[in-house]
Formats: structure tokens, C-alpha cells, sequence
């Protein structure tokens, strides 16, 4: 547990500090941070940095209107950002 620890405060991700017998451990980023930077990180591995790439792999295949549509809404959203 301790090899663990030490590993993933490494990367930043977790403060680890003694208060007595205690480890007392901070998380430095949150749960949807972490998604998103191993998301960005799968992408840059898998797709060469192309969202499109990724995107095309989850839809391959049939998708149905109402799920192409709420595809759409959500690009169109992510543009306006």
C-alpha cells in the first residue's frame, strides 16, 4: 500500500502527510479531472490527438437517429465553448 501511495503522490495526483500514526492523504485534482486528463491521454495514444478518431470508433456501426441527434447537440455545444 505504501509503494502505491508514494507512486500516485509522485504523479501528483494525492498529498500524503503523518499526523501521529496516521497517514493522512489530500487529493490534489478531482474525479472528473482525473477523467478527463486519461481521457486526453488515451486519445493522444490511440487516435493520434483526434477526437474525431475516437468518436467514430464508440458510433462504428449502426447508431440509431435519436442517439445521432443527441450526438449532434453535443458537438454543436462543445463548439460553443
Amino acid at each position: 500500500m505504501h509503494t502505491y501511495l508514494t507512486t500516485i503522490e509522485g504523479k501528483g495526483y494525492i498529498e500524503v502527510g503523518k499526523k501521529g500514526r496516521n497517514l493522512i492523504m489530500k487529493p490534489f485534482i478531482s474525479e472528473e479531472e482525473h477523467k478527463q486528463e486519461q481521457t486526453e491521454r488515451m486519445v493522444d495514444f490511440w487516435y493520434d490527438g483526434s477526437k474525431h478518431g475516437l468518436i467514430k470508433t464508440l458510433v462504428d456501426g449502426e447508431i440509431s437517429e435519436e442517439s445521432g441527434e443527441h450526438l449532434m447537440n453535443v458537438l454543436d455545444e462543445l463548439d460553443e465553448l
